[in-house]
């Protein structure tokens, strides 16, 4: 059952549309549905995710350091080092996901077909796919030849409160909050495209309609009179947007991991906030009257002058001690490897030094290949439901090969093994995609069909003047046994 925390829902709409409500009406509930929808924790979720996706992690971003001033208040400390590195492992991790399933693309029964998807239909799947490991689901949209997807940061999902299923959405999107916000309500009968402008003093205006609905099919006229003309038209079989969901338990895969790497950002950056400072102490005496601020301002001046001009009765001492490198270097080691066994992702550094065979390979793919399980299920049910809307492909079932490292040799080793017992265009196949030629196959199987003929040739050839030379011989001889012959009478 999906459950998304929006207040507006299908039948929402519909009770609109049953009463005939007025545009104005149904512009208002569009407004409302995208403000509901961001002010949901999916909506939240989504684009804290994002940012963490663009390597702008929110609580390393907003690091700082404080001090108490005399009044005991808090006091954010522009005298001391505070870096804010973010670590990218959210974007490494989330890309290894999708990459390992769709790397090689979406495979059909029959090849010629995926043309009929549009040209750029393996790179739309995999950008919603990457939209959906990053936050949460995604929406692939069937638009007449081609496929277009959208994010869960412009589309507000309208769900069947009774079978929980996406029947409308809304999609927004705004260029800037100074610029005018542009929406399209799709519905199962076609879309309308609305638009909020703004006005002089940056307030946003009551909607309007830009586009009247129209159906997702259409036939256009141009003619002389009124230019462009919709002549007639028609819709799908159900609604032509269809969600693709991370995993099977529709929740962000950040949630589980946003700690450890908000951990990882704070080590690292602490570590380089003391080795930037050296941990360079300074024990000052006959100070007791300094507060924070004035003690900030002393260091600083220490720092850009290396100068010490203490007051009458003050002593300023310094003290240097060692960083902890080496322990908190571990605890980062040991956070990084705990992220990857959360996330369920392939840790390069566990296979890629010494001779390393299959069977460790496979062990390391293992936790990744049990998490594509479940994301291969999800676009492959996403994939089945739009299939359905389309001529022609609704009995078609989708497959993938995923991307693996692999140990070349010992692959290759194992396919001579069984070369006698499996034909010989499956032993080339296998070899070309071990060596990632696949690409060449029909090239090398031309060649190999040209080679084979010639080799044909060659043979009946030799063949033919092997049989000239053995009737030649015979003839020779024949003569010679007839002399024999009659000597033998004589």
């Amino acid at each position: 059952m999906i459950k998304i925390d929006c207040e507006k829902t299908y039948q929402d709409l519909e009770k609109l549309r049953e009463r005939n409500a007025s545009e104005q009406e149904i512009i208002e509930f569009t407004w409302d549905a995208i403000q509901a929808y961001q002010s949901g924790d999916l909506y939240k979720s989504a684009f804290v995710a994002d940012k963490y996706a663009k390597q702008e992690n929110v609580e390393a971003v907003k690091r700082e350091k404080y001090y108490r001033d005399a009044l005991g208040q808090l006091v954010v400390n522009n005298f001391v080092p505070c870096h804010r590195i973010r670590t990218n492992y959210y974007r490494i991790l989330t890309r290894q996901a999708v990459q390992f399933l769709l790397g090689n693309g979406v495979s059909l029964e029959n090849p010629d077909d995926k043309e009929k998807l549009g040209a750029n239909f393996d790179i739309i799947v995999n950008k919603a796919a990457d939209a959906a490991q990053t936050k949460t689901v995604s929406y692939i949209f069937w638009n007449n030849d081609h496929c277009e997807f959208f994010t869960s940061l412009e589309m507000v999902p309208l769900i069947d409160e009774e079978t929980s299923s996406l029947r409308a959405a809304v999609r927004w999107w705004e260029l800037d909050p100074t610029k005018p916000l542009r929406a399209t309500l799709y519905e199962e009968d076609g879309c309308t495209e609305y638009i909020w402008r703004k006005g002089k003093d940056g307030s946003t205006q009551d909607g309007e309609v830009l586009k009247e609905k129209r159906p997702y099919k259409v036939n256009e006229e141009e003619t002389d009179i009124s230019g462009t003309e919709i002549t007639n038209g028609q819709n799908y079989p159900g609604f032509p947007i269809v969600p693709l969901w991370a995993n099977t338990d529709h929740i962000c895969p950040l949630d589980g991991v946003k700690g450890t790497i908000d951990t990882i950002d704070e080590l690292v950056n602490s570590l380089n906030d003391d080795l930037t400072e050296t941990q360079l102490f300074w024990l000052m005496r006959g100070a007791d009257y300094m507060d924070g601020a004035e003690k900030s301002k002393f260091l600083q001046d220490l720092r850009e002058q290396k100068i010490a001009n203490p007051a009458n009765g003050q002593d300023v001492t310094p003290y240097t001690v060692s960083v902890p490198y080496t322990e908190r270097q571990a605890e980062i080691n040991r956070l990084e490897n705990q992220l990857y066994r959360d996330f369920q992702a392939l840790n390069i550094n566990e296979i890629k030094s010494g001779a390393v065979t299959a069977t460790q390979i496979k062990a390391a793919y293992e936790p990744l290949n049990l998490k594509t399980d479940e994301f291969e299920m999800c676009v492959t049910d996403c994939l089945l439901r739009l299939f359905k809307l389309i001529p022609g492909f609704e009995d078609e079932k989708p497959t993938f090969n995923r991307s693996m490292l692999i140990n070349q040799q010992e692959a290759i080793q194992t396919l001579e093994m069984i070369s006698s017992h499996v034909p010989d265009d499956y032993i080339t196949a296998k070899e070309l995609t071990i060596l990632g030629d696949i690409d060449k196959i029909e090239e090398i199987e031309k060649q190999k069909q040209a080679d084979e003929a010639d080799r044909m040739r060659l043979s009946a050839v030799l063949e033919a003047m092997q049989n000239q030379q053995n009737t030649a011989e015979s003839e020779q001889k024949e003569p010679e046994a007839e002399e024999n012959d009659k000597n033998e009478m004589g």
